[in-house]
């Protein structure tokens, strides 16, 4: 897949889905097969859970621990990451602020020109040494195995 291409995918995913939340579950897709199935993301990521976690976690374990307790180690990440799924779903005027600020922190700078999710993600990141794509995913992942095994 080519970098344009990602940009024409979520733009196709924009036009499609008939609610926010279609376009959400088709972002939520689309991660979950670019880790299952990207030759360098495999080795890393062998299940992928759906963002919706959070949520379970709250209503079946006794309030949310120990998922909680994982989870706000890496609640800025995982905060980022949602407001580019956010932005992705609903490109509305609340959502373009919160991706803005998401820019703002990764880019540390503001952009004089608007970039696409898809840009923001494709970006690599100076202080992680890989695209920030990748940095939301490891800490999804990070988060997924210390939910799994807390001991860790």
């Amino acid at each position: 897949m080519t970098a344009h291409s990602l940009s024409d995918l979520l733009d196709t995913y924009r036009k499609v889905a008939r609610t926010p939340r279609e376009k959400g579950t088709y972002f939520e897709r689309l991660a979950t097969a670019y880790l299952s199935h990207d030759p360098l993301q495999v080795e890393h990521y062998q299940d992928v859970v759906p963002y919706a976690i959070r949520a379970i976690a709250k209503n079946y374990i006794e309030n949310g621990w120990p998922i909680s307790e994982m989870m706000n180690a890496k609640s800025q990440e995982l905060s980022d990451c949602q407001y580019v799924r956010n932005h992705i779903a609903h490109n509305s005027l609340e959502s373009r602020l919160y991706f803005n600020a998401v820019q703002r922190n990764l880019l540390k700078t503001e952009r004089l020109f608007p970039i696409t999710p898809g840009q923001l993600l494709r970006i690599r990141s100076k202080k992680f040494k890989k695209l920030h794509i990748t940095h939301y995913f490891d800490a999804m992942n990070d988060t997924l195995n210390a939910i799994m095994d807390p001991s860790l």
